[in-house]
């Protein structure tokens, strides 16, 4: 090869216009990049709603029981309850709770039937002074659910939330009892 200089010569020239295409072909398609980049800039100036909607606020939701706070309750308040039986409980009661504020997130334009707007002006007319920020159930609620939909195995698993500091009771005369998620 290197009795001839002239093929090395064109070598050399033909590696180099390849790599002169190649920074050429990086440069355009950098230059590409910062295009789309402002297109992406100038669409998210054009829309400002889509960039102000903020993702509706996570519902509060009970943690489940550790076996030592279970053991931690009383015999009496436990009664013949299980440990799998009260979380399954907490269970029913965070997806309760999730249907009810995800429904009420809606918003009452959005529900089509006149029932879900009954629903939806019967929870909001729950809603007082003290509960508002607090994310609540009330009996009604919990009546779809099977470990809480009677009122007697309802009050046990809550005697144990309660004792736990899971829930508090909100009660107001005349009004039913609202069972809210203790922060």
């Amino acid at each position: 090869m290197a009795a001839n200089p002239r093929l090395a010569a064109m070598s050399n020239n033909s590696n180099n216009s390849s790599s002169s295409n190649n920074n050429s072909s990086d440069s355009q398609k950098e230059a590409k990049g910062q295009e789309k980049e402002s297109l992406n800039g100038k669409q998210q100036q054009s829309n400002p709603q889509k960039q102000q909607q903020k993702p509706p606020p996570p519902t509060a939701q009970l943690s489940f029981l550790t076996v030592s706070e279970f053991d931690s309750v009383p015999k009496y308040m436990r009664g013949r309850l299980t440990y799998d039986s009260v979380n399954a409980a907490v269970g029913e009661y965070n997806r309760a709770l999730e249907e009810k504020y995800s429904f009420l997130r809606r918003g009452f334009k959005s529900t089509a039937s006149i029932k879900d707007k009954k629903r939806y002006k019967e929870f909001r007319a729950q809603e007082t002074r003290e509960t508002r920020g607090v994310h609540f159930l009330v009996a009604e609620d919990l009546r779809g659910s099977e470990q809480l939909k009677s009122e007697a195995g309802r009050r046990a698993v809550f005697t144990i939330l309660r004792h736990c500091q899971r829930i508090r009771e909100m009660r107001r005369p005349g009004a039913p009892i609202k069972y809210a998620v203790a922060k």
